[in-house]
């Protein structure tokens, strides 16, 4: 099975060398070409859960900003 990088060719890196399009670390990127199915899928995983929890912080900050905020 063939897992298709998350590049999304908005390629610049952080200080902590974590690239702002695809938030993907500068050795998951260089090592992408030689990982396992599982270690791809792990990763996709990572960032997928790194980006739930950056729109959870946002439904909080504007819950904090007298916002409502209801889970499904």
């Amino acid at each position: 099975m063939s897992i298709v990088s998350p590049c999304i060719a908005n390629c610049k890196l952080d200080a902590d060398d974590v690239c702002t399009g695809c938030k993907r670390t500068i050795k998951e990127i260089t090592s992408w070409s030689s990982y396992s199915t599982q270690q791809k899928q792990n990763v996709l995983i990572r960032l997928q859960t790194q980006k739930l929890d950056t729109l959870k912080l946002g439904l909080d900050t504007h819950s904090s900003k007298g916002w409502t905020v209801t889970p499904s």
